[in-house]
């Protein structure tokens, strides 16, 4: 296989000292659902898909003192053109349309549901685990939100973002994938 990554680093974003961090978090979220969601059903469209595995995802890197946004292939190598064109169409179909307001509650549920398994299993955390989080947030500045908290926040929190919300930022942080997109198209 060929593997792939394009990645952008930025700034760190704002310190987590705020709900609207925490919202924007959330957001994130569904936006990697959503696109999760959307190369799942274009990947089972193929009988033999041009790719194995499409990713993207932002987080932070606090060891970098950077945000970084990644898109990542893994395609079979005489099909790299192909996996890459597939999965270039579906950022540009995310990036100039956005995501339907049906998609968005169920990618909200999804994200809720995430959010429930890790508050069950938040007494199961390894201490490891625990002081790399605590050392990411002083590092940041940020507050130590547990997983917990995080469901509580994401419960009051997913009534108060609109399909607006989320194609604006999905205009954001596909931006750059964009770009690739118009360029790969000489390709």
């Amino acid at each position: 296989t060929v593997d792939t990554e394009f990645v952008l680093l930025r700034p760190l974003s704002q310190p987590r000292t705020q709900v609207s961090n925490i919202r924007s978090s959330i957001i994130n979220a569904i936006i990697e659902q959503s696109f999760d969601d959307r190369i799942y059903t274009l990947k089972s469209d193929f009988s033999y898909p041009p790719f194995v595995t499409v990713s993207w995802s932002q987080d932070d890197a606090v060891s970098e003192n950077c945000s970084k946004r990644s898109f990542t292939l893994s395609c079979r190598r005489a099909q790299w053109k192909d996996g890459l064109m597939a999965a270039t169409k579906e950022i540009h179909r995310m990036f100039k349309f956005g995501i339907e307001e049906g998609e968005l509650e169920y990618c909200k549920q999804l994200v809720l549901k995430e959010l429930q398994e890790d508050a069950a299993q938040e007494n199961t955390t390894n201490s490891s685990t625990f002081i790399e989080e605590l050392m990411t947030s002083f590092n940041r500045k940020s507050v130590l939100v547990s997983p917990t908290q995080m469901l509580s926040y994401g419960r009051q929190l997913m009534g108060t973002i609109s399909i607006d919300d989320v194609n604006e930022r999905i205009r954001d942080v596909f931006s750059h994938l964009e770009n690739l997109c118009h360029g790969l198209q000489s390709l």
